[in-house]
């Protein structure tokens, strides 16, 4: 088993920075979806109990995963219980992979997604020795801030052939969610076709299918 590294993010910050910091920032980058919205109470509950349960300092998932296929309304879901708790969710950032397409053999880009979210959160490190180092140190900007993270559309990062079905092909992606699925004081909301595989295992994921 790994050691995870652990970082200092906000050693470095200057005093500006460190103001900047304490605002509210909310980074909404999900797709437009139409249509009515009915019905996903049982959902809109989960959600809501796991934020409650944040504030009362009783957090038991870290990291829930909606798994359906295409054109079931996950997407919508989220926009919903965003819309229905936007004061009381604080920061947050929500990024769609889904416009990139799911191809097996097409790669998926997440340098926009880490760029602006290092960028957003303070972040002062830009070179990192590995993929692996990067994501431990969003996850931990992010639990820093108590920030939560939305991933919408998930499986274009997804292996989706036998095998090798639900494991997360970007390996900075990996790291982020496996840090932020051992720890507490913030919520990652995973949307996505494929459960995924780097989490399965740990205690604070839960998955609804």
């Amino acid at each position: 088993m790994g050691i995870e590294k652990k970082y200092s993010p906000l050693s470095n910050l200057s005093h500006n920075q460190n103001q900047e910091y304490h605002e509210r920032m909310q980074i909404d980058h999900l797709p437009t979806v139409s249509g009515e919205f009915f019905g996903r109470n049982h959902e809109l509950k989960i959600l809501d109990n796991i934020l409650d349960s944040i504030y009362q300092r009783k957090q038991e998932i870290s990291v829930i995963q909606f798994v359906a296929s295409v054109g079931t309304g996950k997407t919508k879901l989220i926009r919903q219980w965003i819309n229905n708790n936007i004061n009381r969710i604080g920061n947050y950032i929500a990024w769609s992979f889904f416009s990139q397409g799911s191809s097996e053999k097409k790669e998926a880009s997440t340098g926009q997604f880490f760029s602006e979210s290092l960028k957003a959160l303070g972040g002062n490190i830009t070179k990192f020795g590995s993929e692996e180092e990067k994501g431990l140190y969003l996850a931990e900007l992010l639990r820093n801030r108590n920030c939560h993270l939305i991933l919408d559309g998930l499986e274009p990062l997804q292996y989706a052939g036998k095998g090798m079905e639900g494991r997360i092909k970007d390996k900075a992606i990996s790291s982020l969610l496996t840090s932020l699925s051992s720890n507490k004081n913030t919520l990652c909301i995973i949307t996505t076709r494929i459960k995924v595989y780097d989490i399965s295992d740990r205690p604070r994921s839960y998955c609804h299918i």
